[in-house]
C-alpha cells in the first residue's frame, strides 16, 4: 500500500468530511490472516501479550497493516490480519523479533486449538480515513 496514485479522481476524494486512499498493492506483498481460538478467560492474557506486538511492528520498514478482529458470536476467537511488503523479511526477520518473544513462548498455552494460517496475495487496498 505504498503506492498510493493520484491517476484517478477516484484514488483520493473527499466523503463525508473523510478521505478515501485508494491503492494497488506491490508484486511481492503478502497479507498473513491467522485464527487464533483460545482458551475461555483468557483473553486478556492474549490481548495483553499481542498488542505490545502489534504496536512494535508499525515501525517496521517492511510492514504495511494490520487488523485484529474478535468473532462477535465467539468471543474466544480472533483473527489477525497482517500485510507485509516482503515474505523473506517477515519469514527471516520478523518472526524472530525480540519483541515477540513473550507472545510466542506464552501462546501455546492459550490456545485451545492451533492456529489456522493463510497467506494472501493482496492486489487493492481502499481505505477511508
Amino acid at each position: 500500500m505504498t503506492n498510493l496514485s493520484a491517476s484517478s479522481a477516484d484514488l483520493h476524494k473527499k466523503t463525508n468530511h473523510r478521505t478515501l486512499v485508494s491503492s494497488r498493492s506491490q508484486p511481492t506483498e503478502e497479507t498473513y490472516v491467522i485464527i487464533f481460538h483460545l482458551k475461555t478467560g483468557v483473553q486478556a492474557q492474549f490481548l495483553g501479550l499481542l498488542e505490545p506486538v502489534l504496536d512494535a511492528m508499525r515501525d517496521e520498514d517492511t510492514f504495511v497493516n494490520a487488523v485484529l478482529h474478535q468473532d462477535p458470536c465467539a468471543d474466544a476467537t480472533y483473527m489477525l490480519y497482517e500485510t507485509w511488503l516482503d515474505r523473506e523479511d517477515v519469514l527471516n526477520v520478523q518472526m524472530h523479533r525480540p519483541y515477540r518473544k513473550a507472545f510466542w513462548d506464552t501462546l501455546p498455552e492459550l490456545l485451545d486449538q492451533p492456529r489456522q494460517i493463510q497467506v494472501w496475495k493482496p492486489v487493492r487496498t481502499d481505505l477511508v480515513i
